[in-house]
This record gives structure tokens, C-alpha cells and sequence, in this order.
């Protein structure tokens, strides 16, 4: 489901919708996981390809070239030529990036030796700190969470920068809740990463409610699936309260319109489940079919809602059958 509200209201955008054209390097085709990402970027002007019209994707990164990817993308000027990295001379290309990014706090480099450490390969932890503080997003909410991801030890320095990532869908873990946080990263990854936080810089607060929503969302289904009611109710009422504030910043914007209405569907969906464990039928048809009625006027104010709301609907006429058998 990620991305179902936030395309469509970026897709509205002209940074994004003249962002993507045509095909601009050899090996990044219209199928390729990176192709929105890449097209955006590189007609923004943020990265480049190579001499023989090829983009490289899989290519690793470097902590450099890495970091001037995020300064270009969250249009950051370099400016500042001198610093305190040890291995990093002034006479560098790549000084004033560094510099620049050291005296915005962005980088900080090696506590215990004092080097930047350019060459380096960047990891993805890494890379998403800087790009968080690149992008002037505060992750001092997430400070202290616990049970981030499979692979993020509560105790480790990047817990924040991978908690806040995650909630706003900046990045996923896969199937065995891995997020990879020590993973050297390619450059097709790098500017998927900027690409989903342009999205939330364009967007502004609307953008960063949808994610949230659809976060929110998301966990409602996971926690139904494992028959996790109480877990599900938080959850889905958080959904509810982020999706009406992005409402209050765009109240008229069908997108958003349609996800305050699955918000609300997946609402009384779960209020339904509830009615059923508590034995009370005639509840759960009016809440099953409330939320079934919410999910069609979605559908109506935003196609894109189609999926989780044919999923309501599944869900919806699961409990209606029991209380008719």
C-alpha cells in the first residue's frame, strides 16, 4: 500500500509531475524500482550520469559523493572551504561540501579519530542522518525507541534516524522486519531515498500527515492479521488523527479527502472486530457496514484508495458472514 495517497498528491506537484519524462540514461529503464527517483533527480539537476549515458544504480557510494547528492537535493550551497577533518584538505573538490555540511551540523565525522573519512563507502544509517539533517527534519521524538527493526539494536546510535525514516515510509523493512541499517548503499538506492524525502519537503506538512496515515494504517492491517485488537485500536485511531490534520491543511484536495474517509472506515472496521469478540451482532453490522459505505466514498473522491478499500470491504463482509452463518 505505500505510496497509494502520497503519489497521487505529489503527482499534483510540478516539481514531481515535470520531474519525470522520458527515459534519460541507458541502464535506467521505465521498469526500473529507481526509475521515479533517478528521472526526478536528474532532471532537478541533483545527479548526474556518466559519459557513455549511463546512470550506474548498482554502483556503491561513496561518503562524498553521497553527500553532495543530499546538499544538491536539499539545495544547500557549498560555501564553507576549511574544517576540522583531519583528512579532509582544503584544497579538496570536495572540501566545501564537507565543510559546508560540517558547520550546518549535518556531518560530524569520526569521534574518535576526528576524520571524515571521504573514500569510505557509505552505509545506510549513515546516509540517512545526513539526508534527515540535510532535509532539517527533527528526530529527537524518536530518541529512545525501542524495537525499531529487526537489525536495530535499542541502544545504538542511529535508532532515531532509522524510527523516523521508517514511520514516514522514507524506507522499508522487508519481510523479516530487517531494515539493513549498516548496508553500504548503491546510487540507485541514495536517490530513492532523497527522492521520498523531496516528496515530503514538496508536500510539507499534508505530505508528512499522508505518510503517517498510511504508517499508521499499515499496522492496523499487521496487527489485525495477528488478532491484536488493542494494538490495532491504537493504531488506527493515531490513522485517524493524522489524517485529519492533513485534512486541516488541505481541506479540499480529493487525496486527502479519501484518506480521512479509509482512516475512518479502517475505524469502524476495527470497532466491528471489537462488537464481534464482545458477542455484539447487531453492532458489528452497523460498524461492518459503516466502514464498507466510508471505503466507497474514498473510492469516490480518489481512485487510488481502491486497494485498502477493497480490503476493508474483504474484511468487512468476513465478520458480516460470521453473524449471519
Amino acid at each position: 500500500m505505500k505510496s497509494t495517497f502520497s503519489t497521487c498528491l505529489i503527482g499534483a506537484m510540478l516539481f514531481i509531475s515535470s520531474g519525470v519524462s522520458a527515459q534519460s540514461f541507458s541502464d535506467v529503464s521505465t521498469s526500473s524500482k529507481y526509475y521515479n527517483a533517478i528521472e526526478t533527480l536528474a532532471n532537478a539537476n541533483i545527479v548526474n550520469g556518466y559519459d557513455d549515458g549511463t546512470f550506474k544504480p548498482e554502483q556503491s557510494v561513496n561518503r562524498v559523493e553521497a553527500l553532495k547528492m543530499i546538499l544538491n537535493a536539499a539545495q544547500i550551497s557549498p560555501s564553507v572551504a576549511t574544517g576540522s577533518f583531519s583528512d579532509v584538505e582544503s584544497s579538496a573538490w570536495f572540501a566545501p561540501f564537507v565543510y559546508t555540511a560540517q558547520s550546518k551540523g549535518i556531518v560530524s565525522g569520526d569521534g574518535n579519530t576526528g576524520a571524515f573519512k571521504p573514500a569510505r563507502t557509505v552505509i545506510k544509517a549513515e546516509f540517512l542522518k545526513m539526508a534527515l539533517l540535510g532535509f532539517d527534519h527533527n528526530v529527537n521524538k524518536h530518541n529512545g525507541k525501542t524495537n525499531v527493526a529487526a537489525d536495530v539494536p535499542n541502544d545504538a546510535w542511529f535508532v532515531p534516524y532509522m524510527s523516523y525514516a521508517r514511520t514516514l515510509l522514507i524506507i522499508d523493512p522487508d519481510a523479516n522486519d530487517k531494515l539493513y541499517p549498516t548496508k553500504t548503499l548503491s546510487r540507485g538506492e541514495c536517490a530513492e531515498i532523497l527522492y521520498q524525502l523531496i516528496i515530503l519537503k514538496q508536500g510539507g506538512n499534508t505530505q508528512k500527515y499522508l505518510k503517517l496515515t498510511e504508517s499508521e494504517l499499515l499496522n492496523v492491517i499487521l496487527k489485525l492479521s495477528e488478532d491484536k485488537l488493542a494494538d490495532a485500536r491504537t493504531h488506527v485511531d493515531s490513522s485517524v488523527q493524522y489524517s485529519e490534520l492533513a485534512l486541516q491543511s488541505a481541506p479540499d484536495e480529493g487525496i486527502v479527502k479519501a484518506a480521512n474517509e479509509i482512516a475512518k472506515g479502517m475505524q469502524d472496521l476495527v470497532t466491528a472486530y471489537e462488537a464481534g469478540v464482545n458477542g455484539e451482532g447487531d453492532r458489528l453490522v452497523q460498524f461492518a457496514n459503516s466502514a464498507k459505505e466510508k471505503a466507497g466514498i474514498a473510492y469516490s473522491y480518489h481512485t487510488s484508495t481502491q486497494p485498502i478499500g477493497r480490503k476493508i470491504k474483504e474484511y468487512a463482509d468476513a465478520l458480516l458472514s460470521q453473524v449471519s452463518q
